[in-house]
């Protein structure tokens, strides 16, 4: 590093939406005067977005172009299993993707990768002896255990391990290919210089990392999302304030919508639509909801709000209890129902599965807003966070990346 400040690229390879350019953004920005920062970004508009004055080289991130299924035709048990839908479930394939992130490596010449949920990242990484932190925030940080955890406890142990061994069978394919050693659990793989663990543990989607993995890196918080948006303000009407943040076009955010539609003459409610179809918020405003395509500002709403609902994002579900807001979640995919459970589990809000329409949500809504022993104990643990905040949790990202570069 003589003669030239270090490099760090970060990395971000599985996932979509604003959270984990999110991650990335604020941890660069702490290190931006510091070092050169380079980012190879599955979606560089998403992290211009929101960092549109971040002194960074942006890069495009080599990634799977379609999801496969997995080789025995049944859903991922674990972490590991996941990435043969994601281009781990062929040697050839891999090895591309391994090849393309070793030439995003070789232009940069970094001296520190972060990866955030990019794993094959990591496997090029181990090519090149190259130094790596893990950031994430519970699904894309799993525990450390050999094999990793199961996405759902019930999951036989034999399914978790053969779908884990195919992989662990194609990684060490590819280091053969590239002349590294090879490795004897996934977790290896993962098993970087530092490991950042950006939530709290009640908001983790692993609810029992502590005995999965007791060493486990502490738990930072949960990294701030940029209050950006449209501003929207309570109309003042009677009735419960309920804020929901919904993605149309799944059968849970049907079903939100539906609920909404059945709440709206009762209640003050506020819906952040992105993507919305003209003639669903011209019925939802029919019915007295506020709809906004796109996002809103959170802080001027959740101040003074009883009820959020969502698809259990870690970012929005995060923000819910940080304001001591319960919440409903309605996910729409694998990692949504392990934050819905997690919060389930810590009695923060409810969780909707499975097959159900708008009547079901409705319920649950009625559910949450009856339930004292629900508000009053999100506003505990939310008082509590705040509590114990001291550094924050960018700042600490920050030394901790500071500390092997430096």
């Amino acid at each position: 590093m003589s003669g030239r400040r270090p490099r760090i690229l970060f990395a971000w390879e599985l996932g979509a939406n604003y959270g984990h350019v999110t991650k990335v953004a604020l941890a660069a920005e702490q290190l931006a005067d510091e070092a050169e920062i380079f980012v190879a970004l599955r979606d560089p508009v998403a992290f211009r977005d929101i960092a549109p004055d971040l002194a960074a080289t942006v890069l495009p991130a080599p990634h799977a172009r379609t999801r496969q299924q997995t080789p025995d035709n049944r859903p991922p048990a674990n972490f590991a299993a996941m990435l043969t839908t994601e281009g781990w479930h062929a040697t050839d394939a891999l090895a591309a993707q391994v090849e393309a992130w070793r030439g995003v490596i070789g232009l940069v010449r970094p001296d520190l990768l972060v990866v955030q949920a990019a794993p094959t990242a990591a496997l090029a990484a181990r090519t090149l002896s190259l130094r790596f932190a893990v950031l994430g925030s519970g699904y894309d940080n799993p525990p450390l255990a050999d094999p990793m955890p199961a996405f759902d406890a019930a999951a036989p142990i034999d399914l978790v391990r053969s779908q884990e061994a195919r992989v662990v069978a194609t990684a060490n394919a590819v280091l053969e290919r590239f002349g590294a050693p090879s490795v004897a659990r996934f977790r290896d793989i993962l098993e970087g210089e530092a490991s950042i663990l950006t939530t709290w543990e009640v908001t983790d989607h692993y609810v029992a990392r502590g005995r999965l993995h007791p060493d486990h890196p502490p738990y930072l918080g949960h990294l701030p999302g940029l209050d950006r948006g449209a501003p929207r303000d309570w109309r003042g009407r009677p009735g419960p304030r309920i804020f929901a943040y919904l993605r149309p076009g799944t059968p849970p955010a049907a079903a939100g919508l539906a609920a909404l539609m059945q709440m709206g003459p009762e209640a003050d409610v506020v819906l952040a639509a992105p993507g919305i179809s003209d003639s669903d918020r011209s019925r939802l405003a029919q019915r007295g909801v506020q709809v906004e395509a796109g996002p809103v500002q959170l802080a001027r709403l959740l101040s003074d709000c009883d009820l959020g609902i969502s698809h259990a994002s870690n970012g929005v579900g995060a923000s819910f209890l940080t304001a001591g807001v319960p919440q409903i979640g309605l996910p729409g995919h694998r990692e949504q129902g392990m934050f819905a459970r997690a919060i389930a589990h810590h009695g923060l809000g409810l969780g909707v599965e499975g097959r159900y329409g708008g009547d079901a949500v409705v319920r649950s809504i009625r559910q949450a807003l009856g339930s004292e022993r629900l508000k009053n104990r999100v506003g505990t643990v939310a008082a509590q966070l705040s509590d114990r905040a001291g550094v924050p949790p960018q700042v600490a990202v920050a030394r901790t990346l500071r500390a092997l570069v430096f």
